[in-house]
């Protein structure tokens, strides 16, 4: 017998006319294989604290709850913004670490989760679609189960200037979202325009109406 999913089953076996009674096996998760990442939100605003889970999973999805304490993990996928505003996670000590870097975090019973603003609050600044990705040096999220969490970020509110953006560049659309417009930077970040112009239209001048 070979069983897969954690916890506790109950074992019977019948050949049609007579069944035994149930025997009980608790079924323990095998050692960690790869870390799966959430974000609370898939769509922050530039700049805003976007809280992480982070689950140690085994071969089969069940969480390896003896993968706990302190470990050193390392994020990427997200560029940083045109104003230089680096992408950053908490560390469990509340530190704002920039992707790349060791950024330590406290696992409890295989999982991860933001505490007090501390332990896996992340911060992206750059207006972009962007596929998150964690590692702890041997497993990362994407490894077996999927790929790298997807998070589009997108410019804050308020005024941007107003009324219709021209971009100035010509060609044929690749796509509805292909061309971006900077207006004016706005705070620590840098807002991002993106025109709506249909794939394969040629054009001369594409635009975009900045929103409030």
């Amino acid at each position: 017998m070979r069983l897969y999913k954690s916890g506790s089953s109950n074992i019977k076996v019948s050949d049609g006319s007579i069944s035994s009674s149930a025997t009980t096996v608790a079924v323990s998760a095998a050692a960690a294989t790869e870390l799966s990442l959430t974000a609370a939100s898939t769509t922050p605003t530039a700049g805003a604290s976007d809280n992480l889970t982070a689950t140690a999973l085994d071969d089969y999805g069940n969480t390896d709850t003896s993968y706990t304490g302190s470990h050193n993990l390392t994020f990427s996928g997200a560029a940083t913004s045109p104003s230089g505003s680096a992408p950053t996670v908490a560390n469990s000590s509340g530190e704002a670490t920039a992707f790349g870097n060791t950024t330590v975090i406290n696992f409890t019973s295989g999982v991860a989760k933001v505490s007090s603003s501390k332990n896996g609050v992340m911060k992206l600044y750059r207006a972009e679609a962007a596929e998150i990705s964690v590692s702890d040096g041997s497993m990362a999220n994407g490894s077996g189960l999927g790929k790298g969490h997807a998070v589009k970020v997108t410019s804050g509110g308020g005024t941007i200037g107003g009324g219709t953006l021209a971009i100035p560049s010509s060609g044929v659309a690749e796509s509805s979202t292909g061309f971006t417009y900077t207006s004016r930077a706005s705070g620590s970040f840098t807002d991002t325009i993106t025109a709506a112009t249909s794939e394969g239209t040629s054009y001369t001048s594409a635009t975009a109406t900045a929103s409030s």
